[in-house]
C-alpha cells in the first residue's frame, strides 16, 4: 500500500468511540459560503455556525481567513451537524463579522 493511499484512508476514516467526525463530505463549488451554509446546515444550527465550521475545516481555502477571498478551486470539507452544533452561536457571529473585514 502506498503512503498516499494510507493518508486518504486516514482522512476519510470513520470516527472511533466518542470521537466527533469533523466532516463527512466535501464539495467543489463556485457558490458563496453563505449559499453553501444555507443548503447544508442543520435546522438547529445558524448560518454563522456553519460558516465558522467551514472556516475551521478549510483554512487553506480562505486567504487570511477572509470570506471574501475564498479560493473557489479548493474543494471544501463540509462540517457534520455535530461539529457545527458544538460551535458557540455568539462566537461564530463575531468571527463571521471579523472575517469580512
Amino acid at each position: 500500500m502506498k503512503v498516499d493511499d494510507i493518508k486518504k484512508q486516514l482522512e476519510n476514516r470513520v470516527p472511533i468511540n466518542n470521537e466527533v467526525a469533523a466532516y463527512n463530505k466535501s464539495v467543489l463549488s463556485k457558490k458563496t459560503v453563505w449559499t453553501i451554509a444555507l443548503e447544508n446546515k442543520a435546522k438547529s444550527a445558524t448560518v454563522y455556525q456553519y460558516i465558522d465550521g467551514l472556516l475551521q475545516l478549510n483554512p487553506e481555502a480562505f486567504n487570511k481567513g477572509n470570506l471574501n477571498l475564498r479560493n473557489s478551486s479548493i474543494e471544501l470539507k463540509l462540517p457534520t451537524d455535530t461539529f457545527v452544533n458544538n460551535i458557540d452561536k455568539i462566537a461564530s457571529l463575531i468571527r463571521y463579522t471579523n472575517s469580512k473585514k
